[in-house]
């Protein structure tokens, strides 16, 4: 942008990087309830093999995503 004349914003790094890890940590939830998803609409019985410790580590992985994009925020 400065090469075309224009001012560019001071802490417009910050704040990508911001959107970036919120972006992130989105995408990490949703892919981690995913396979929970795929399981329960599933209309042949769902996943072979799908027992209570695979949805436990999609709830553990999910809520710890979101955990700390919570505690980051305190800082903020």
């Amino acid at each position: 942008m400065q090469q075309d004349g224009r001012a560019v914003a001071a802490y417009q790094d910050e704040e990508d990087k911001k959107v970036d890890a919120k972006w992130w940590m989105d995408l990490v939830i949703a892919s981690a309830w995913l396979p929970m998803a795929l399981h329960y609409s599933s209309s042949s019985g769902g996943i072979p093999g799908w027992n209570l410790g695979w949805m436990g580590l999609c709830g553990l992985v999910a809520g710890g995503q979101r955990a700390q994009g919570l505690w980051r925020a305190t800082g903020e």
